[in-house]
């Protein structure tokens, strides 16, 4: 991968020279914005590497977490100077700042964190809580999967008959949202089909949002700043993925700490080791981290529905509702 990453960078240099207002034109020619770059690189590794350490709950890791934001902090606010500053920004903040654009991104981002950080977390829920095998627990996970493509592709097909782009994400979050709220109230009682399949509505709830995000953005960007703006989501989605596995996380260690430290030990472990570790604890372990872990994906669940009903009221707030 590195190598590829390195290939790209010399070929994003050599970039072709383009004219927007002649050879004396301050305009003529692409700079391109290597301290962005550098920046950005800045703020986003220690950015992650901050909520991953935040994500462990534990005391020794925040001097190191608290260091890392800091680190992040700083690089951001000079990347946000230097991007008021370059002629071909690697970031064009006014392409940011604009409502539809700010908020099309900030619901794919909560949409994103809260399907990546389910399909994170839901394996180890099914072999530790569930008692399933780690082939039975990817069948049931199929319907997550196949959800969200399903979701995206009905809401383009309506895109394109109706023209109707943001409320069909905000329904689609909206029924996501409910969905993961019943897993939380009535995940204990039902069946692991059922369970499967409401999983997977959910999932089909918030991929809807996916195409509305990318459509709507690229729209109201214009042609001229398409790649960017296009750049754009895909950026506030890996963000939104790492910003919501990491609090779903949190939500899971600390219900557990606050529970049973033991048992948030234990799941600590298993966090590191997979579900390997299953067989190797015994009958009493294996009850008590069941019990525990069920209370505390109630609290992860609630989390992710919070999450989806963010986006949602985000989609209902895009000014650009048609396409």
């Amino acid at each position: 991968m590195l190598p590829a990453l390195g290939l790209a960078f010399l070929l994003a240099l050599r970039l072709p020279k383009r004219d927007q207002g002649g050879a004396g034109s301050r305009h003529a020619g692409f700079r391109f914005d290597l301290p962005g770059v550098m920046f950005f690189a800045g703020f986003v590794a220690p950015a992650l590497l901050a909520l991953s350490q935040l994500q462990r709950l534990q005391v020794a890791a925040l001097p190191a977490a608290a260091g890392l934001a800091l680190l992040a902090a700083m690089a951001l606010w000079l990347l946000l100077r230097q991007e008021r500053r370059a002629r071909d920004p690697l970031l064009p903040l006014g392409l940011l700042a604009e409502p539809t654009i700010l908020r099309s991104n900030l619901f794919t981002a909560c949409a994103h964190g809260a399907l990546v950080a389910l399909v994170s977390f839901l394996p180890i829920y099914l072999q530790s809580v569930r008692g399933l095998s780690p082939a039975m627990a990817g069948l049931l996970l199929l319907p997550l999967s196949l959800g969200s493509g399903i979701g995206g592709l009905t809401a383009g097909r309506l895109m394109t008959h109706t023209g109707v782009a943001a409320p069909l994400a905000a329904i689609g979050l909206g029924v996501g949202a409910a969905g993961l709220v019943a897993v939380a109230l009535v995940a204990p009682l039902l069946p692991d089909l059922p369970l499967a399949l409401l999983l997977g509505l959910v999932a089909m709830g918030i991929g809807c949002s996916y195409p509305v995000s990318q459509i709507t953005v690229q729209v109201a960007a214009g042609a001229a700043r398409l790649g960017a703006a296009a750049g754009a989501v895909q950026f506030f989605r890996t963000l939104g993925a790492a910003i919501g596995t990491a609090l779903l996380g949190a939500l899971l260690f600390g219900s557990l700490a606050a529970g049973d430290p033991e048992v948030a030990a234990l799941f600590a472990r298993l966090v590191r080791e997979g579900a390997r570790l299953l067989p190797q604890l015994g009958a009493a372990e294996r009850a008590a981290l069941g019990i525990g872990l069920t209370d505390a994906f109630r609290a992860a669940f609630l989390g992710a529905a919070l999450l989806a009903a963010a986006g949602s009221a985000l989609a209902w707030w895009v000014p650009v509702r048609r396409v």
